[in-house]
């Protein structure tokens, strides 16, 4: 278990830690160490007493007693040869540290240390490459002292340097509980989530120890935000919670039958037996084979508590993110079902007897609507007589503005064979409202198409109409919360319902697109995706990435999680899916693949200058290499270089590769320029030439200044300023580019090296 003290370990003073009754629970290897003669050390374990190692008079005993009784929180003791700093650490644990002189707290004794090293560590160089990263970056030394944070960190957080780690993010005044440095510095990488106080986020850290250029260890924290993850994860309670509350058995199980995940029912169900056998083959008396074939309407019978159970069987496998087979098992008790399948078979000649007695209204229709045959209860509803069979139609007891829907209702019938329910009313006989139910029924296949039916009475439940749809408003409202888009789609792909999200998303905010087909807006990448959401598909839930096209025709990139809707009999009744605007971070995607790609290119194009130098033994081809370099990394307008003679400054220009000597001269003397290079040693940059540009420079730079920036860069060897690279620019040139910078003065050091050769090789033969 991790060493909650461990930390004072690096503490070179001495360190006690005791309970209530002060007996000791903790000592630093320092108090070992102690040369003090009036602290008894020799043979020091845990759980004996404090007084047995220090000698106090009854008044400092009495000083000590008031932090173990909890009068005061701390105290200091002084005697002749140390000073005894207590300090309570919780309600269960007291600190003690012996200080040879009279001295400060634990802090202060390592302050100046840790000062120091953050000084020493806050100057390399390339920790700049951090402040380039989104994610949150620290370190700290082995005290818990930060000195390091990136400018992401110090823009969440402000600047933090200086300061400890603990109170940063823990607000604790000393470490952590559950602090993790010791471990870093042992050597250990350590990862864990954490939610920031600062902005209730949660971010994945990473700790890690880092070794600087003098062996000095500290710890170095990276932090990168999880929300999205969080998000993912919110959504799998969800599903896992949905699982959970099924009346069906749900279970994971790998090839082996091993059972990896089972619901509240699955497990109700098996009881006793689920934990002892925890195997899926065995609850069920499957066989591998039986896994390995796809199930969707198995029946089995098993024998639970000297009970037989009936269950329908689905099977299906998936793939783990590891690439690891997993098989979904189903199973509904359909035990009553069978029960009354069995009583059916048995007793069926009081099947019509069941009907004719039922309180709700049983029918049979023709393809053309037209009542066949009836129930009692249905007579009695509708005031119906045998003599009218085949005369009246069914939508004739209802009021007028339902025939349409009965319509549709048995047009889908036929063409689906799914059972229908639709809700009307009928003022024929008083106002009453009913549930109707629509199947298909046919004998044979040469039957002509017949439908059957039950009508309910729901009159009294309409009172309850309010309470529902308070209810349905109640749901609307948190829809509408979700800054999500949400859509709902028939199996046809036509919208039927959506948030105001949505509507925004798509850019037709206040319209109304309900009946609209969803794929008019929602453009996949992959057009037959959404075929892997239909009825006779397995999948349930699809997460695919798309292309929304607005009514101002802008692009927006969007993610879409797309899973089946059921109603409440288990039939398909289409999709519902909730879409995230991914646009800004695709963007940023793209820029990111696209810097990176730029700078590859001017690494590459670095390498290949490098290579090219490194063999040229005169000054010409120096210059033409000089030349073609710049001119592909930058592109100048204009690109010119001065080279030292005699103390002056020799103008060179390649035009078509031909290299022009210009006989225009300048010196040191009659040039701002020269001596502003001379003295910065660092590249100028001149935004604004007319300005600043002195006349004198103006006239001898009188080419480039109707040039909007001008890019001067110095070469020099040892102190002279030998060679300067003049680019000019028609367009505004921001130097913001790091590597552009980096790489202009790595080539400005090339070029000092290969013209030092150059002129030594010339010296040779002199």
């Amino acid at each position: 278990m991790f060493n909650q003290y461990k930390y004072l370990e690096m503490i070179k003073t001495p360190i006690i830690v005791s309970d209530n009754s002060g007996k000791i629970k903790y000592f630093n290897s320092s108090l070992l160490h102690s040369k003090n003669p009036l602290v008894h050390v020799e043979g020091l374990k845990k759980n004996r007493y404090l007084f047995d190692i220090f000698l106090l008079n009854k008044f400092q005993q009495e000083e000590f007693y008031k932090v173990l009784n909890n009068k005061v929180h701390e105290n200091k003791i002084l005697t002749d040869s140390f000073e005894l700093f207590i300090s309570r650490i919780n309600k269960n644990r007291l600190m003690i540290q012996i200080n040879n002189k009279q001295g400060e707290n634990i802090k202060n004794s390592v302050e100046t240390e840790k000062k120091e090293n953050y000084i020493e560590l806050s100057s390399a160089p390339f920790f700049s490459a951090f402040d380039l990263l989104d994610d949150l970056i620290h370190i700290t030394d082995k005290n818990g002292l930060i000195v390091f944070a990136n400018k992401a960190l110090n823009k969440l957080f402000g600047d933090i340097r200086g300061q400890y780690c603990y109170k940063v993010f823990g607000c604790y005044d000393e470490y952590c509980p559950d602090c993790k440095l010791s471990l870093v510095l042992d050597g250990n990488t350590i990862r864990y989530e954490v939610k920031l106080n600062k902005n209730n986020q949660y971010y994945d850290v990473i700790n890690s120890p880092f070794v600087d250029f003098d062996g000095n260890i500290y710890k170095i924290s990276i932090m990168r935000n999880l929300e999205e993850i969080v998000e993912k994860q919110n959504t799998l309670i969800l599903f896992q919670n949905a699982i959970n509350m099924s009346r069906n058995l749900v279970c994971f199980a790998n090839e082996n039958g091993e059972i990896l995940y089972a619901n509240d029912t699955f497990i109700k169900y098996f009881g006793k037996n689920y934990k002892e056998q925890n195997n899926i083959l065995k609850l069920m008396n499957f066989s591998k084979d039986d896994i390995y074939k796809s199930t969707d309407n198995t029946e089995i019978k098993i024998k639970l508590a000297d009970n037989e159970v009936y269950f329908k069987v689905f099977i299906y496998p998936i793939q783990s993110l590891n690439n690891e087979t997993i098989f979904v098992f189903i199973a509904s008790d359909i035990t009553d079902l069978k029960k009354l399948e069995n009583k059916i078979a048995i007793e069926k000649n009081y099947f019509k007897s069941i009907i004719d007695n039922t309180i709700d209204g049983f029918f049979v229709i023709d393809n053309n609507q037209r009542i066949i045959d009836c129930n009692p209860s249905f007579q009695k509803m509708f005031h119906v007589v045998q003599d009218s069979f085949g005369k009246i139609s069914l939508s004739e007891l209802f009021d007028p503005q339902y025939k349409r829907e009965f319509e549709k209702k048995i047009n889908y019938l036929k063409k689906s064979r799914i059972s229908q329910i639709t809700e009307v009313s009928s003022s024929n006989n008083g106002f009453k409202n009913y549930i109707i139910s629509l199947n298909y029924l046919s004998t044979s296949e040469n039957d002509d198409e017949q439908y059957y039916g039950f009508v309910k009475d729901i009159t009294d439940i309409t009172r309850l109409h309010k309470i529902i749809e308070n209810e349905r408003n109640y749901n609307r409202r948190i829809i509408e919360t979700v800054k999500l888009g949400f859509v709902v789609i028939n199996e046809f792909g036509e919208i039927i319902d959506y948030n105001n999200a949505f509507l925004d998303l798509i850019g037709r905010s206040g319209k109304n697109v309900k009946g609209e087909i969803f794929s008019t807006y929602i453009k996949p990448e992959n057009n037959e995706i959404l075929n892997d959401v239909t009825i006779s598909s397995p999948v349930m839930l699809l997460d695919f990435e798309a292309v929304v096209l607005t009514a101002d025709s802008h692009k927006k990139n969007v993610i879409v999680s797309m899973s089946k809707l059921y109603d409440i009999l288990g039939n398909y009744l289409g999709n519902f899916a909730f879409i995230r605007d991914i646009t800004h971070q695709k963007k940023i995607e793209d820029d990111i693949i696209q810097q990176s790609r730029q700078i590859i290119e001017l690494v590459n194009s670095l390498t290949q200058f490098t290579a090219n130098i490194v063999r040229i033994d005169d000054i010409d081809n120096l210059l033409l290499q000089i030349y073609s370099f710049v001119k592909s990394i930058l592109n100048p307008d204009h690109l010119e270089i001065l080279v030292n003679a005699n103390d002056m400054y020799i103008s060179h220009t390649f035009i078509n590769d031909e290299h022009i000597v210009n006989n225009t001269e300048i010196s040191y003397k009659t040039s701002f320029i020269i001596q502003k290079l001379t003295k910065s040693k660092g590249i100028l940059l001149i935004t604004n030439p007319t300005i600043e540009l002195n006349d004198e420079d103006q006239l001898l730079f009188n080419n480039m200044v109707r040039f909007k920036n001008i890019l001067f860069t110095p070469i020099f060897i040892g102190k002279d300023l030998k060679i300067i690279i003049i680019l000019a620019f028609d367009k505004q040139l921001e130097i913001k580019n790091n590597v552009i910078i980096t790489i202009l003065n790595g080539v400005a050091n090339l070029i000092a090296i290969a013209f030092e050769k150059i002129n030594s090789i010339a010296e040779q033969f002199k």
